[in-house]
């Protein structure tokens, strides 16, 4: 039985679902996921660690920036961090671009 979408918002109703294709084996390179596996580094670290987690992240990733400032000899101010491409993607435009701004924008690209 099909779902009814007519109590959906009229330009949402056509929206059709991301596809997810059967693989044989096949390696996805447009999903941006590491076929290598965890870097064995990070997995040890996570393994041995305590973690707080009844709190919510820092806002800025202060520690992530301070730790990559020092590694590359910058402020950490000169860095951002963000949640994944999406945010990243967002915060570029939203502060170097105005409404109404002309952008070349290669395709295919993020759907954002």
């Amino acid at each position: 039985m099909k779902a009814d979408r007519g109590i959906m918002r009229e330009t949402a109703r056509g929206f059709e679902r991301y596809y997810n294709p059967k693989l044989n084996g096949e390696l996805r390179l447009d999903t941006n996921t590491n076929v290598m596996g965890p870097n064995p580094a990070a997995s040890k670290y996570l393994s041995e660690g305590r973690w707080d987690l009844d709190l919510y992240p820092n806002t800025y990733s202060d520690g992530l920036r301070g730790a990559l400032a020092e590694l590359y000899g910058l402020q950490a101010d000169n860095l951002i961090a963000g949640n994944g491409s999406d945010e990243m993607l967002d915060v570029a435009f939203k502060t170097f671009t105005n409404w109404g701004d002309r952008c070349a924008v290669p395709v295919p690209s993020y759907t954002l």
